[in-house]
C-alpha cells in the first residue's frame, strides 16, 4: 500500500493528459465525419470503394523538359509556335534515338495575331513581322518550356525574344546577307578596333569605356527589323555605323571570324557621321 501511495506522488497527472489527448482524437474525427462522412467512411465498410479523385496526367518530353500536347496549338498575343527539333526514331531493338536540332533555333509553323496596344477607340494590333515557314534565331534568356507535339519538340516563343530570321532553305554557313532583324532590333557587325571619337562625333571618356551603363561598342548596321510595338522610328538603315550598349550574339559560324549583334533600338546611342 506504501508503495502505491509512492508510485501516485511520482506521476499524478499521467491519467487525465491521456485522457485529454483522447478527447482531443475524437473532437477531431467527429468534425471529419460532418464535412466528408462518405468519403471517410468508405474506407472502413467491407468492399466499399472512395470515390476517386480528379487527376492530372501528365506525358514529359524528351529529358523531362515539358509536356506533351494533344490536339492543335493557336499561339496568342506576339507568340510563335516553333518546332524546335524533329521526330524521334525508335530502332527495331527499342532504343529511342533523340532528334538532333541547332541550338537556339527553331522553324515557325504558326503565329499569333499580334500585340494589341492601348484601349477602346484607340486600341491597335502589332502583328508579328516574321511569318510561318522561317527559320528563327532566339534569344538565350527567352524563358519558355519545351513540349511534345505530334512526336516533336515545340515551344512558344514571343516575338520580342527573337535575335534573327532567316529563309530555312538558305544553305549552311548562314552569311549576314541570309539574315533579317526581328521587330525591335538591328543586326549590326562589330567593329570593336575603334572605339574612339571620329567623324567630328564626341564621346565621353564614360561612354567609350567600361562604365555603370556597360561598354559602348562601335558596328555597321546589316540589317534593320520593323519599328518595335511602341511604334519607335529606329532611324537607322543598313550601312550606318553606330554606337550601341548591350546586344546579344548571333553566330552564323564557327569558323566565321567576323562578329555580328542583335541589338534593340534603344540601345543604340549614336550614329557616326561621316
Amino acid at each position: 500500500q506504501q508503495q502505491q501511495q509512492q508510485q501516485q506522488r511520482r506521476c499524478p497527472r499521467r491519467a487525465p493528459v491521456a485522457a485529454s489527448h483522447l478527447a482531443a482524437l475524437l473532437a477531431s474525427v467527429a468534425a471529419l465525419l460532418v464535412r466528408r462522412p462518405a468519403s471517410f467512411l468508405a474506407g472502413f465498410r467491407p468492399g466499399a470503394v472512395a470515390p476517386e479523385r480528379p487527376s492530372l496526367l501528365v506525358r514529359f518530353a524528351r529529358g523531362g523538359e515539358g509536356r506533351s500536347v494533344d490536339g492543335a496549338v493557336e499561339p496568342l498575343g506576339s507568340h510563335l509556335l516553333v518546332r524546335l527539333g524533329l521526330a524521334e526514331k525508335t530502332t527495331q531493338g527499342g532504343i529511342v534515338l533523340p532528334s538532333r536540332r541547332r541550338p537556339s533555333e527553331g522553324d515557325v509553323v504558326s503565329i499569333g495575331p499580334g500585340e494589341v496596344r492601348g484601349e477602346g477607340a484607340d486600341a491597335a494590333v502589332t502583328p508579328v513581322a516574321v511569318a510561318a515557314g522561317r527559320r528563327v534565331m532566339y534569344s538565350k534568356y527567352a524563358s519558355f518550356t519545351p513540349f511534345e507535339l505530334e512526336g516533336v519538340e515545340h515551344a512558344l516563343i514571343r516575338e520580342d525574344d527573337l535575335v534573327a530570321s532567316f529563309d530555312s532553305s538558305a544553305p549552311r554557313p548562314l552569311k549576314a546577307a541570309d539574315l533579317s532583324a526581328p521587330r525591335g532590333r538591328a543586326l549590326v557587325r562589330l567593329d570593336e578596333s575603334k572605339r574612339e571619337t571620329e567623324g567630328g562625333l564626341l564621346l565621353s571618356k564614360g561612354a567609350a569605356e567600361e562604365g555603370s551603363g556597360g561598354a559602348t561598342t562601335l558596328g555597321v548596321v546589316v540589317a534593320v527589323g520593323p519599328s518595335d510595338v511602341d511604334g519607335e522610328d529606329p532611324e537607322l538603315a543598313i550601312g550606318d555605323r553606330v554606337y550601341f550598349k548591350y546586344g546579344e550574339e548571333v553566330q552564323l559560324s564557327s569558323s566565321d571570324k567576323e562578329k555580328y549583334m542583335a541589338v534593340r533600338f534603344r540601345n543604340c546611342i549614336a550614329k557616326v557621321l561621316a
